[in-house]
């Protein structure tokens, strides 16, 4: 694709684009109900194989052999994201029978899907168990049984991917790597449930100060998310930005008849992760950084809370907060904390809050 072609596009998107101030003055946030559903929500987190992220040129080689004991991790950001809004997680192993999938389901207020390196064509693994519960959570919601997902980053590029069965919808090519952005907002951001929620002058500061940290190769150009009827029809695009190369890609969506939400961009970091290296350098960690963590974080957990799914709490050792964990941050890695479980020489993996070695 051209650069001329590019910049078209962007013009054009732009033209469509609106300030959304007075719209979001006018939206009623209900934080202080006494009505609330559910007080004690649980979000299944997937986790990802640990050899995606043990291959990095800068991990420590220390903490790259205590990593490699174990199949799987989740970083630990994600869960303190979900914390910080008064969530709890349930980790979300791979390579589970179906039934271990149902359970999930049936035991969490919804599912986060986090940024990695995992593949996400449809025939890797990633993809085949997280459409269990993408279709579990798209019945659910069609017979009344509220149910949210989110997706950040790779997680972003997943539910375009699990929406469409098309691994190509990705471009491979839409790098922003170390890159704060503002976000440019589109005509449905306007009345968009996610960012209707945001105070009016936190959405005047992500739309005019660098608040939202980018660190990928990949992405959904606007150009595809437009001409493709499964997005179109499915998501409406919240936001886009231009990558340094020049291509228009989706920054924010949501589902127009799920509360399914998805962020090209990390908000987790702001908060969470302080790595001075070369690629993660720019993670924006103003005030206002602050609070656009928050705001998504207490978002997602407000549609969470909507869900009557119930965790029994005789089984509170299966949470995360007993699985190990390993600090990752020496040498400027990318995360301070991650989570692991299955030990590689464990003959079978499963997690029911203790870890066998």
């Amino acid at each position: 694709m051209s650069a001329h072609h590019n910049t078209m596009v962007l013009l054009a998107v732009l033209l469509s684009a609106m300030a959304l101030p007075g719209a979001v003055a006018r939206a009623e946030v209900d934080f202080y109900s006494p009505n609330e559903r559910n007080l004690r929500p649980v979000i299944g987190v997937f986790s990802q194989e640990t050899d995606t992220i043990t291959g990095s040129s800068t991990i420590d080689p220390a903490v790259k052999a205590e990593l490699s004991r174990y199949r799987y991790m989740i970083p630990a950001s994600y869960v303190k994201w979900v914390g910080q809004a008064g969530g709890r997680v349930l980790p979300i192993l791979l390579n589970q029978p179906d039934v271990y999938y149902d359970e999930i389901f049936e035991q969490t207020n919804g599912i986060l899907f986090p940024g990695g390196n995992q593949g996400i064509d449809p025939s890797d693994i990633y993809t085949e168990e997280g459409e269990i519960l993408w279709n579990l959570a798209k019945e659910a919601n069609d017979r009344g049984d509220y149910y949210p997902i989110w997706g950040t980053c790779l997680g972003f590029e997943e539910l375009s991917v699990l929406e469409t069965g098309n691994g190509h919808v990705i471009s491979l090519d839409v790098v922003a790597t170390n890159l704060a952005l503002s976000l440019r907002f589109t005509r449905d951001a306007r009345q968009s449930r996610l960012f209707r929620s945001f105070p009016p002058k936190l959405l005047r500061a992500i739309r005019t100060q660098r608040l939202t940290f980018n660190s990928h190769d990949h992405g959904l150009l606007v150009s595809e998310y437009r001409s493709n009827p499964s997005l179109y029809s499915f998501f409406d695009m919240l936001s886009f930005n231009e990558a340094p190369a020049g291509q228009v890609f989706v920054s924010t969506m949501e589902a127009r008849d799920y509360p399914f939400y998805g962020t090209q961009w990390h908000p987790e970091k702001n908060n969470f992760e302080w790595s001075q290296n070369s690629d993660y350098s720019n993670i924006p960690h103003s005030p206002n950084a602050i609070l656009v963590s928050e705001a998504t974080a207490r978002f997602f957990l407000s549609e969470a809370r909507k869900s009557q799914h119930i965790f029994p709490e005789a089984r509170r050792d299966e949470l995360i907060y007993s699985a190990p964990i390993i600090y990752t941050g020496k040498g400027d890695w990318i995360y301070e904390q991650v989570y692991v479980f299955c030990p590689t020489a464990a003959s079978s993996c499963s997690w029911s809050g203790e870890t066998a070695e």
